[in-house]
């Protein structure tokens, strides 16, 4: 939620209930939750850490980029 609001300058309520996803690589540990509402405007406000912010249609999933190859099939699943 701090990460969100400080890198994208949008809030969310505090998660309920487990995470969706846990993704394990190379001493990596990350929790996912899906966030389906949210108050703010979702806009780049580190642009020294992230390329760029944009939405995307699901066709275009395959065009993208990740910073991991695993966080692509984590996506599509996540809007199905």
């Amino acid at each position: 939620m701090r990460e969100l609001a400080e890198e994208l300058g949008f809030t969310v309520e505090p998660p309920q209930g487990a995470p969706w996803k846990t993704f394990h690589t190379d001493g990596l540990e990350l929790s996912v939750y899906l966030v389906d509402r949210w108050e703010g405007q979702p806009r780049n406000l580190a642009v020294d850490e992230h390329d760029d912010l944009k939405w995307i249609s699901v066709d275009r999933l395959g065009g993208l980029r990740l910073a991991d190859d695993a966080c692509l099939g984590m996506l599509r699943e996540s809007l199905e």
